[in-house]
């Protein structure tokens, strides 16, 4: 980006942002980017869009169930609630899960991924499951260099990154159970 001007700069990071959120387009080189930004840039792949769009990732709303739920706990409230709206416990979990399940997915691709390819360092394989797994489809330019298992561990990410992450738990979920209530126990965490 130094050869460009000062809009030119403003106008391709604006593009850089909202491609690495949903488009796959690029109109800089993904592979030339220094470290900060493609840490932003893999943030960015990880929150994903809105709910009810094609886009992948995690997705803003359950960035912001995360993140009110974190502030209700800190603050010592129990009741969780982002403005004058409560947010089920429900919703919560799903949340929860929806993280959780992204993070296991992304770590053990990772692990197999630079046990198959790892010559291509753990940045670059970061950003290029966090890219298959958010369904973005920006790359840092080594997918054509994995290997073929490499290959098929991506491809299986973007699988389940279109699926979905609610889907894949909730289908792996068995609901035929019937609707017991424990008594609350209460856990030291932290």
């Amino acid at each position: 980006m130094a050869d460009l001007t000062v809009g030119q700069k403003i106008m391709a990071s604006f593009f850089q942002s909202m491609t690495s959120r949903s488009a796959g387009f690029n109109t800089i080189d993904q592979g030339a980017l220094s470290t900060g930004t493609y840490l932003m840039t893999t943030l960015l792949m990880v929150v994903g869009v809105a709910p009810a769009s094609t886009g992948g990732g995690i997705k803003l709303a359950t960035l912001v169930v995360l993140l009110a739920s974190m502030k209700a706990s800190v603050s010592g409230g129990g009741d969780y609630s982002l403005g004058k709206r409560s947010i089920s416990v429900r919703t919560f979990n799903k949340a929860i899960c929806i993280l959780v399940f992204y993070i296991i997915a992304l770590c053990a691709s990772l692990l197999l991924l630079s046990i198959s390819d790892g010559e291509f360092g753990l940045h670059a394989l970061t950003f290029e499951c966090v890219s298959a797994l958010s369904n973005v489809g920006v790359t840092t330019g080594i997918t054509s260099s994995v290997s073929v298992f490499g290959r098929f561990v991506l491809i299986c990410l973007m699988y389940l990154g279109r699926a979905g992450f609610i889907c894949v738990v909730y289908s792996l979920a068995n609901t035929n159970k019937p609707h017991i209530k424990y008594p609350d126990s209460k856990l030291v965490i932290g």
